[in-house]
């Protein structure tokens, strides 16, 4: 499975649900994209605040390259993760396989982006 600028939006109790044993590459667009509500360049998977069901991408090879929004969600990732750059937001994260973030294999460059990084602050709300 493969995408290049691409941006998913899940709303009304959808969920993901990507379970493949081939190659899972999927890349953000770099400048925004038309939806309602704006979602800013960058964003690959964008699912509605209210939406609480959990998102599950499995792959042994895997390729998320943008930010992976399910802030209501669990996030299951699981897989052998290279890519320039992952942002991941989630009520909360299950890892399985090398998904390491910041690493050699999942970076932290944003320079594709005109804006640079998608995220210009960051606030803890309890």
């Amino acid at each position: 499975m493969s995408g290049a600028g691409v941006t998913f939006y899940i709303s009304d109790r959808s969920s993901v649900q990507i379970t493949s044993t081939g190659n899972v590459n999927l890349t953000a667009p770099v400048n925004a994209v038309g939806a309602v509500p704006p979602i800013p360049g960058g964003v690959l998977f964008f699912q509605d605040r209210a939406d609480l069901q959990p998102a599950t991408i499995t792959s042994p090879n895997l390729s998320l390259t943008g930010a992976v929004y399910f802030p209501g969600a669990l996030l299951t990732l699981s897989g052998n993760n290279s890519t320039q750059y992952l942002i991941l937001v989630a009520q909360a994260m299950n890892f399985q396989g090398n998904i390491a973030i910041g690493s050699a294999t999942t970076g932290n460059d944003y320079t594709s982006l005109p804006n640079g990084s998608p995220i210009k602050g960051a606030v803890l709300v309890q």
